[in-house]
């Protein structure tokens, strides 16, 4: 997998309930990335969920790659590989439970938990 990203970069965060930016000080709002409030077919309840859940995508995204690259090496490797290589069993396992725990983070940004 590729460390090049095409989106802007994240953290982003919600600002007026709805609103999403990126989370670099951009006092002025100009490099807005969505505005959730456009539909009047939708409660705002609703647009507000949806704004948090897109803040959250760049933690997903992030999260859900180091997940799918730690289940990769444990798949791809015996112990005796994984030793030879110079990651322990530990250290996949570390590596594993540190991309569960951002996956956690990032879905409680999504639900407005954070």
């Amino acid at each position: 997998m590729t460390d090049t990203v095409k989106h802007t970069p994240g953290p982003w965060k919600v600002f007026n309930s709805t609103d999403v930016f990126p989370d670099d000080n951009d006092r002025e709002g100009e490099r807005q990335i969505a505005d959730c409030a456009m539909s009047h077919a939708m409660p705002f309840s609703e647009e507000q969920a949806n704004a948090l859940l897109i803040a959250a995508a760049p933690e997903f995204l992030l999260a859900a790659k180091k997940l799918i690259g730690a289940f990769d090496d444990l798949k791809s490797k015996t112990t005796l590989e994984r030793i030879v290589t110079g990651r322990s069993d530990a250290e996949l396992r570390k590596a594993s439970d540190e991309a569960i725990s951002e996956l956690r983070a990032a879905i409680a940004k999504a639900e407005g938990r954070s």
